[in-house]
């Protein structure tokens, strides 16, 4: 409640009426759960103003308000209002929650008829954009509108009817839940032995239930904590668990986390391969939302092989489906998503305007994680495009949002954005003293992922100003971790950091086993462009020992990747090296070729 008074008051004195009317929408909503209704109905009136979604937020939120106080009759009003602001908007979702209001209250006026007919044309709308989850909640609610009547056999066919839904889509708690409702109405007909049957068939599916579900929390939080061993165990017990009720729905759930594990481990060949498994489940049962999440994460697997094309599709493929079911934090994570894409092929407008459109989305929900995500997002364009300023002003803006929300990680990769920044404006003391802000952070909380991170950036400052032992223990460290926790792609990035340490010191021996080890990991895990990359360098080291026919392999190597993805810039370096081996095959000392390896 503190954070959405202190938002709503930002608001109100910079004369932001939009954001005012979000955050006092948002106080309406803890202030119903607090049973508060005279002040949670004062807040939903306030926010009744600005766009046209937040008014049908309000109004909806006002007659909940409104039920919990018996006022249904008014109750019936403020849902109608929401109602008809959804139809007029296209968002099918609110439309469906509106009659399902308005059903509510019209049952307890005992208008049943009316009840029926709105329950009936919610559950329509969700037919119709093939949300089965809800389909079945309309089905339970008609099933006790029957029972509300004392029409007991009517309604056990209801129950039934929604039970047959659930277990169709694999939702086991939807099932319990059905269970319950079937043995209500075997009780409620005198059937009490089948009434008892039904109630230990619902019990015995929430104790399995209850531990997929404490599972896969667990497996998300070590996840987010860089222990990706112990987060792929939580996920797996959760998925067995799930297989074993026929739980569809948690089935996904730990399919899209042990996918998400091994994007970060770099396994980008298991990842899409878990992704695309949880998407054809959620297509099974009809989640939408699951299967725009599943798009992201096939999205995210594109993106890190740099098949940026490919990315943006299932980017736009999620986007559109969370459009479709009024899913605004949705859109505004695959804006992101695309917007980081857009950055990595050097399309900085096109990548601003994806981020700034992430960033007014987020604005209208006063989301503040996504906001400041988005402006991290910003920066990073701005990094890229060389205007330090500019980035370093959004970084800070975005770190002083983090913190403002308690976010820790996000406080730490804003100061990690400063640092990258100080770097490049070879203001090497001042990154470090950034670096190492961010590495007290990660470090009290038990980021080992970002303390890996940390390690890796303050080896690359440490190269720049000449300090090679540091730099190699700064390196080696980072290694360490990123090995440890089995973040492969990490593994891979500091093992070609050991060998730049290794190659200033002109120590091409070693360079070449750290590159050659970078390149093996880089090959197996799928990333063709840090393949071709430590390809690029392993021939170089090759060239210095005078070990011509081994560099002209590796950098024929080095080639064929670059035209499988199409980087033509690879592609002539390649071709350049090559050619100077064989024009100076007995010219070490060659001045523009040592020039070219740098």
């Amino acid at each position: 409640m503190a954070s959405y008074i202190e938002a709503r008051d930002i608001y109100i004195r910079i004369k932001d009426r939009l954001g005012s009317a979000n955050a006092t929408l948002g106080m309406g909503d803890v202030q119903r759960l607090l049973h508060e209704y005279t002040k949670a109905e004062g807040s939903y009136t306030e926010a009744r103003i600005g766009h046209q979604l937040g008014v049908a937020n309000a109004n909806r939120g006002l007659g909940g308000v409104q039920h919990l106080q018996r006022s249904y009759v008014k109750a019936v009003s403020s849902h109608t209002k929401a109602r008809k602001i959804y139809t007029r908007i296209g968002d099918q979702v609110g439309a469906a929650r509106a009659f399902l209001g308005v059903g509510d209250a019209y049952r307890l006026l005992h208008e049943y008829s009316k009840a029926e007919e709105s329950y009936k044309k919610g559950r329509d709308i969700y037919s119709q954009i093939e949300d089965q989850l809800c389909v079945a909640h309309a089905t339970l609610k008609l099933g006790e509108l029957q029972q509300f009547q004392g029409k007991y056999g009517k309604a056990l066919e209801f129950y039934l009817e929604t039970r047959k839904i659930y277990n169709r889509i694999g939702n086991p708690v939807g099932v319990a839940g059905a269970y319950l409702r079937v043995g209500d109405a075997h009780h409620l007909l005198h059937e009490y032995i089948r009434a008892e049957m039904s109630y230990s068939k619902a019990r015995a599916i929430y104790n399995k239930v209850s531990a997929a579900n404490t599972y896969l929390r667990m497996g998300r939080v070590l996840l987010l904590q860089g222990n990706y061993s112990e987060a792929e165990a939580s996920y797996t017990n959760a998925r067995e668990i799930c297989s074993q009720c026929a739980d569809k729905y948690g089935v996904s759930h730990a399919l899209l986390g042990l996918g998400e594990i091994q994007l970060c481990q770099g396994n980008y060949v298991k990842a899409m391969a878990l992704y695309l498994e949880a998407q054809e489940t959620y297509n099974q049962i009809g989640d939408q939302l699951g299967i725009a999440n599943a798009c992201l994460g096939v999205g995210d697997v594109r993106h890190l092989l740099h098949e940026y094309d490919e990315a943006d599709v299932s980017y736009s493929k999620a986007q559109a489906i969370y459009s479709r079911i009024g899913h605004e934090l949705g859109i505004a994570n695959a804006a992101l998503r695309s917007g980081r894409v857009l950055l990595l092929q050097s399309k900085y407008s096109e990548a601003e305007a994806s981020y700034t459109r992430a960033r007014e989305i987020c604005n209208q929900s006063a989301d503040q994680h996504c906001i400041a995500h988005a402006i991290m997002g910003l920066g990073e364009v701005q990094h890229c495009r060389g205007d330090y300023a500019k980035a370093l002003t959004f970084y800070l803006e975005s770190r002083d949002i983090y913190n403002w929300i308690g976010d820790q990680v996000g406080i730490a990769n804003a100061w990690i954005g400063v640092g990258d920044v100080r770097h490049l404006r070879q203001e090497y003391t001042e990154a470090e003293v950034s670096y190492h802000t961010a590495h007290v952070i990660y470090n009290q909380i038990g980021h080992p992922l970002g303390l890996a991170n940390v390690f890796l950036r303050v080896g690359r400052v440490q190269l720049f100003q000449g300090k090679y032992s540091e730099a190699e223990v700064s390196c080696t460290k980072a290694r360490e971790i990123y090995d440890r926790i089995g973040h492969y792609l990490g593994v891979a990035d500091a093992s070609r950091s050991l060998g730049d340490v290794r190659w200033s010191q002109r120590d091409f021996a070693k360079a070449m086993t750290a590159y050659v080890v970078a390149r093996e990991i880089y090959n197996r895990i799928g990333d063709q462009v840090g393949t071709a990359k430590a390809s690029l360098r392993v021939g170089d080291a090759h060239y210095l020992l005078q070990e011509y026919s081994k560099a002209e392999e590796s950098y024929n190597r080095a080639s064929e990747v670059c035209v499988k993805i199409q980087n033509q810039l690879g592609i002539a370096d390649a071709i350049l090296k090559v050619g100077y081996v064989k024009h100076h095959l007995h010219a070490y000392q060659d001045p523009t070729m040592m020039s070219l390896l740098g």
